[in-house]
């Protein structure tokens, strides 16, 4: 388990309306993927620290963005290509939007 402290938060500290965990890049470890209240979308990866027992891991931000509308779903999938996943998410007002690593 674990949390995010103030100084590892990113701009939002609105409330969390969705959480998932995925691998987004085969041979990877898992993301974390957080949409807030706010319609803000982060994306944390979990790094581990020398001198750290192993299988724990602590949350380091590495993506985040803002949609302007209020985010309703969020999930994780290939939708586009096999090669590489996709976040797509949802809006209030129907729309499905996705965010692709262009890597």
């Amino acid at each position: 388990m674990w949390e995010l402290d103030e100084s590892s938060l990113g701009k939002s500290t609105a409330a969390v309306s969705h959480i998932k965990v995925a691998q987004l890049r085969d041979g990877q470890p898992e993301s974390c993927i957080l949409v807030r209240e706010d319609s803000s979308i982060e994306i944390y990866k979990f790094t581990v620290r020398a001198g750290q027992p192993t299988g724990t891991t602590d949350p380091t931000l590495v993506f985040e963005a803002r949609d302007t509308e209020s985010i309703t779903g969020c999930v994780v999938g290939h939708v586009t290509s096999a090669a590489r996943s996709e976040i797509l998410f949802t809006c209030y007002s129907g729309d499905i939007k996705s965010l692709v690593d262009r890597r």
